[in-house]
């Protein structure tokens, strides 16, 4: 993606779809990573609170992990 906007297609004249276009993908790329990023942190926070035998932070972060996959 880094690429793309570096390198990649320059938008010139028209109606702009393409720039739209870009915009969009650079918008679901950062999305993706932010929830990737979200997910990581969320699993090592689980993986401390079961060590840690904090089972109300431990369900807590458990609701949470299972509230992200609906989304």
């Amino acid at each position: 993606m880094a690429e793309k906007l570096i390198t990649g297609d320059r938008v010139s004249g028209g109606d702009g779809s393409r720039g739209r276009e870009m915009c969009d993908e650079l918008l679901a790329w950062l999305r993706a990573e932010r929830r990737q990023r979200l997910s990581s942190t969320l699993m090592k926070r689980i993986d401390e609170a079961h060590r840690n035998g904090d089972t109300g932070l431990l369900m807590e972060l458990l609701r949470q992990k299972q509230e992200m996959g609906q989304k």
